[in-house]
């Protein structure tokens, strides 16, 4: 409902610095795939998936507002429920103006170096949160999860995905969830046209239906999973069905 229609004028704003030359437009829903794939394996909420959503579409409100303000003047709630409001994000979420304190800290602080959240810091805001605050900070790890995974462009790149797992696991910890996840990857050595993604696709298959792997990045050369920490995995004729 939202990437057919008032989304499509992010394609217009391209990205700079590690995401240099994509759209606004794909970033935007590169990360909202990733927190989809998240939303069951995490075991969110309905309406923190939502919040998730919201807040991840419109994150980047300085590249759409294009003026000399820093990004603190700039990601307050006003100007968050303009955008969602121009965005017709209603039609996802109707119950987003509820939850707009969630959603605009979770934007002012999504960045993993330079945010503006310190308002989360002030006790008394409790009662703003409609999820509550411990909730919002947890969320934020999946937000900067979402944000930096998007930076890893190849199968063998490694220190962004690090990241977003430190971040996944750090969400999991905050929540009170006993487990933690690791990365693995599956590699082709040789790009063969259709016949290496019917292989790419029978692998994903098995590795899902055997080990209960969630397939998180897809690359030409091979697919990056989710998996539980300490599980072993065997991938040849021993390992396959």
């Amino acid at each position: 409902h939202v990437g057919n229609h008032a989304l499509l004028s992010y394609r217009q704003h391209l990205q700079w610095g590690g995401k240099q030359g994509e759209s606004l437009y794909s970033h935007v829903l590169n990360g909202v795939q990733v927190l989809e794939t998240l939303h069951p394996l995490l075991g969110l909420s309905d309406a923190e998936t939502r919040v998730l959503f919201t807040a991840f579409t419109v994150h980047d409100l300085n590249k759409v507002l294009q003026t000399n303000q820093g990004f603190n003047r700039l990601a307050v709630a006003e100007n968050v429920a303009q955008e969602v409001h121009r965005l017709g994000i209603g039609g996802f979420f109707p119950a987003w103006q509820e939850y707009l304190e969630d959603i605009t800290s979770l934007i002012r602080g999504h960045s993993g170096h330079h945010h503006s959240g310190g308002e989360r810091m002030i006790p008394r805001r409790e009662p703003v949160y409609r999820l509550g605050l411990a909730k919002v900070d947890a969320l934020l790890h999946l937000m900067r999860a979402a944000d930096v995974v998007d930076l890893s462009h190849t199968l063998e790149e490694r220190t962004h995905k690090q990241a977003f797992v430190g971040y996944v696991n750090a969400y999991l910890a905050d929540s009170s969830q006993p487990r933690q996840l690791r990365l693995f990857s599956h590699r082709l050595t040789e790009q063969r046209g259709i016949l290496t993604n019917v292989i790419h696709n029978a692998i994903v298959e098995d590795l899902v239906a055997h080990y209960g792997l969630t397939p998180l990045l897809y690359y030409p050369d091979g697919v990056t999973y989710l998996a539980e920490k300490g599980q072993i995995i065997a991938v040849g004729s021993e390992g396959l069905a």
